[in-house]
């Protein structure tokens, strides 16, 4: 009879996996040239060279980032047929080109076609290869190998703010993503090298030891159709949207925030800088959590820090003076780390490994249609009301959406069907 393999620290298992480690982790880093926040450190610039009002930029970009989940659906499925490093090596070239064609774009129509590239290969495609290449690769320590992929988008996303800045002192806004698109070639080989040290799919389990509980109700090799019939994708749809639709419209009027409860801007970015630290602090933590307990039962959880952020804005503004700002977008960091870990492993644990690309690739999209929309039902909603109503409501959809989140384990499913 095979003895059981022992457990690996945590220490020992990044120490024998860190080359494949380090293909997560550099590939989610050059995906932060595709996030909105790195986008709009140039946003004025664009506007003023293509003649774009605030609107006009705004509707163009949101159409291109909805094109770009669309066409999520077919490219995504490429790494479930496809090696890492195949897969890898074509999303960096593609993502090093959408660089050059942002910087040699003359007019709106190659200006749309760079942003469709960007958001599609910058935000789309290098963080859905990432984390689908890692949540399959390891089981008993998927959420800590998922942490620390994780924390290469954190790093970056620390770093390319003042990068951006110091960059734009030395050059024009297009010969920065000119050297961008260097910067991303630079790095092919070496994620390409890495990516060839993915764990063999049917093997995996004889390097990894796992050491996460019996997986729950697990539907091993459903497709998207088994998805869509499966009414627990319905009742953690509402919580897994929350984030991305509530950050994103937060954030997109962070200004008009600060003006209503008379934040400075300085105190706004301390803030923001405060959020990031939480992010990275809190990655070992989220990642042995889900280890421990697994995503489905961690990510309710993941609620409650994200209705405390809105809990702190419907309290009287001078409660806790200058630290408000920072305590709301410290409970927005902690609610974020723990579901971006959470989401990364729930997927497998619900339906498998053989078709999580093509599965992970029709979440994103949805997930991606709620962040384009966030920022005009949010202009809506602040052309009526302030942000105290607007933070009752969303207070009232968290909890609903975290209830139905905590049926989840309790549902029984048909496991192969």
């Amino acid at each position: 009879m095979t003895q059981p393999t022992p457990a690996l620290s945590t220490s020992s298992f990044i120490a024998q996996n860190y080359r494949f480690l380090l293909f997560g982790f550099l590939l989610m880093g050059i995906g932060n040239f595709g996030q909105t926040y790195f986008i709009a450190l140039y946003r004025m610039d664009m506007q003023i060279y293509f003649g774009l009002s605030d609107i006009g930029f705004s509707n163009l970009y949101s159409a291109m980032t909805l094109l770009s989940s669309l066409a999520l659906l077919y490219t995504g499925q490429f790494i479930d047929k496809w090696s890492a490093s195949r897969v890898a090596g074509l999303v960096v070239v593609a993502l090093a080109l959408s660089c050059l064609a942002m910087g040699f774009s003359q007019s709106l129509l190659t200006l749309a076609i760079a942003l469709f590239m960007l958001r599609h290969f910058g935000q789309g495609l290098t963080a859905h290869t990432a984390t689908t290449a890692i949540s399959r690769a390891y089981s008993g320590y998927r959420g800590r190998s998922l942490s620390v992929v994780q924390l290469g988008y954190a790093s970056c996303e620390s770093v390319f703010p003042f990068m951006a800045t110091a960059l734009l002192v030395w050059a024009g806004w297009q010969q920065n993503w000119i050297l961008f698109a260097g910067a991303v070639l630079l790095l092919l080989p070496i994620i390409v090298y890495l990516a060839k040290f993915e764990p063999p799919r049917d093997t995996t389990a004889n390097t990894t030891p796992d050491t996460s509980p019996p997986e729950i109700n697990v539907v091993f090799h459903a497709t998207r159709k088994d998805v869509l019939r499966d009414i627990r994708f319905y009742l953690v749809l509402p919580l897994y949207l929350a984030s991305p639709f509530f950050l994103t419209g937060m954030f997109f009027n962070n200004v008009l925030l600060a003006e209503e409860r008379g934040w400075s801007l300085n105190l706004l970015a301390t803030a923001f800088a405060f959020y990031a630290i939480v992010k990275i602090v809190l990655l070992p933590l989220s990642g042995y959590l889900i280890d421990r307990f697994q995503a489905i039962r961690v990510l309710p959880f993941a609620a409650f820090p994200l209705a405390g952020a809105f809990g702190v804005l419907l309290l009287p503004q001078d409660m806790f003076g200058t630290a408000t700002p920072i305590i709301y977008l410290g409970l927005c960091g902690v609610h974020v780390e723990l579901m971006t870990i959470a989401a990364g492993g729930l997927w497998v644990e619900l339906f498998g490994t053989k078709h999580l690309g093509s599965i992970r690739s029709m979440i994103s999209m949805v997930g991606i249609f709620s962040t384009a929309a966030a920022p005009i039902v949010f202009g809506y909603v602040l052309a009526y009301f302030d942000f105290t109503i607007l933070s009752g409501a969303a207070i009232i959809y968290i909890a609903f959406a975290a209830g139905l989140a905590f049926l989840l384990p309790r549902l029984k499913v048909a496991v192969n069907r």
